[in-house]
């Protein structure tokens, strides 16, 4: 009778779960002002971009924020999950299908101040130094397509930041946002680094995309709620929040 009864138990147990399950998986980052976690809850301009088009869409979603090879890993592979704040390269088009694009993104190389020693006119002049990288983000598949021996790769930018006020590493590509707002996270003192060479290649879009196996039906509704989002008043507002 008690098996029974376990057997009744776990299957009302499923069957909610099963009820509250969300339409959509989306994956991320700990990488702010774009997406991070503040009092147990993720934000950030492109989490809330997203939630905006999510809920226009009427949609449901579970949002993970994981290391971002993991993250990445998840939504080449599975079906329903969804991936921000990704940069679209040309080797990444054909590996997902695109919602639409966040914001411009604008990569330089950061140094310290003081390491006058350190002089960039060219993006081959780095390759002397050691970098940090974070695994399967796009600096770091792109500084490894380009044949760079010296990368220090790690699981997230914060290890890099620290490395980079330490001195263990020299250099750290990235957007100007995103390390103005990681050295306060951190306590750093962002007035300590200095931006050197834009990296073209990696001054592209960034983007909300979906693994390839996501039904077009779910995606074009995405689609569309997040041009309409974009249009609308509430994407300037959001905008200003973060960036101003």
């Amino acid at each position: 009778m008690k098996r029974y009864m376990f057997a009744g138990i776990l299957g009302l147990l499923l069957s909610i779960s099963c009820a509250f399950a969300a339409d959509i998986t989306i994956v991320t980052e700990d990488w702010g002002p774009f997406n991070y976690i503040k009092d147990g809850k993720v934000t950030g301009l492109s989490t809330e971009i997203i939630l905006a088009a999510v809920k226009d869409a009427g949609l449901t979603a579970e949002i993970k924020v994981l290391p971002w090879s993991r993250a990445y890993d998840m939504a080449l592979k599975n079906k329903n999950v969804f991936i921000y704040t990704i940069v679209r390269t040309s080797e990444r088009e054909k590996l997902f299908k695109w919602v639409g694009e966040l914001m411009k993104d604008e990569n330089y190389f950061f140094k310290l101040k003081d390491r006058k020693d350190i002089k960039l006119a060219k993006l081959e002049d780095a390759k002397v130094f050691k970098i940090g990288a974070v695994k399967d983000d796009v600096r770091e598949q792109y500084l490894t397509g380009k044949k760079f021996k010296k990368l220090d790769i790690v699981s997230n930018d914060e290890n890099n930041m620290n490395k980079l006020f330490l001195g263990r590493i020299d250099l750290m590509a990235d957007n100007e946002f995103a390390m103005s707002f990681r050295a306060k996270q951190l306590g750093l003192d962002f007035s300590r680094l200095e931006k050197t060479i834009l990296i073209p290649e990696l001054s592209e879009p960034l983007c909300f995309a979906a693994s390839i196996a996501t039904p077009d039906d779910i995606v074009k509704k995405l689609i569309a709620s997040l041009e309409k989002v974009k249009k609308g008043k509430e994407f300037a507002k959001i905008k200003a929040k973060y960036l101003n």
